[in-house]
């Protein structure tokens, strides 16, 4: 069965295959200027954050609770 299944496969993994169809994203896709991903958060937006925090829950991988950031 194994067999089968690697053959199955092998034919089909890493062969070309003809579209009779093609795709320009560029006419979908506008560019944008991504500059503000790069920006730092201020304090008002990470306490909007932390109060929007599900409570008895802990983020990974700190460990620390939403109840302890908030008394931070």
């Amino acid at each position: 069965m194994a067999e089968a299944a690697f053959r199955h496969y092998d034919t089909l993994l890493g062969t070309a295959v003809e579209h009779d169809h093609s795709m320009d994203l560029s006419q979908l896709i506008e560019g944008s200027d991504l500059s503000d991903l790069d920006a730092t958060f201020c304090p008002e937006e990470r306490w909007e954050a932390v109060k929007r925090l599900p409570a008895h829950k802990a983020a990974e991988p700190d460990g620390f609770s939403a109840e302890f950031l908030r008394v931070c």
